[in-house]
């Protein structure tokens, strides 16, 4: 058991980092979310057989449902941290994509970093897959008008 969940973690700790942190743009809550993302993983690794691209998937969807549940409590306490707002708009690496708003960052990261398919991203946020299509296609125009300025 703690072979395979070291392994597990290993392999998929970067994806999930990357997936959290492109939700919530803040280094320190990204941490505590893959944290508790991974104690749930723990805990029910006895339930997964080996079939690692679901247990990936799982661990994507309990990712997501996590940052899900910091923003509603946090949506609650009106809360906005200045100094994460002022390491966003100084962050070079990756910026275009992270200038994106939340809901079109999330798409091409699964789609494209991830490559995900637009059923398979669909199942993971619980949205139709027409919602997908249109998405990805706004979030193409979008990078497109910040590519060329």
């Amino acid at each position: 058991m703690n072979e395979l969940f070291t392994e597990l973690y290993h392999e998929y700790y970067d994806d999930v980092y990357r997936l959290t942190y492109s939700y919530t743009l803040n280094k320190e809550e990204t941490e505590d979310s893959v944290q508790r993302t991974f104690t749930k993983l723990y805990k029910n690794i006895n339930n997964f057989n080996n079939d690692k691209e679901y247990i990936k998937k799982w661990l994507f969807k309990v990712a997501i449902n996590d940052v899900k549940d910091l923003f509603r409590m946090i949506s609650k306490r009106r809360i906005v941290n200045i100094e994460d707002i002022e390491k966003i708009k100084g962050k070079e690496e990756n910026k275009i994509t992270l200038d994106l708003p939340k809901k079109y960052r999330i798409l091409i990261y699964l789609y494209y970093y991830e490559g995900y398919k637009i059923k398979e991203i669909s199942e993971l946020l619980n949205l139709k897959e027409s919602t997908i299509k249109m998405r990805l296609k706004k979030a193409k125009e979008l990078l497109k008008i910040e590519i060329e300025g």
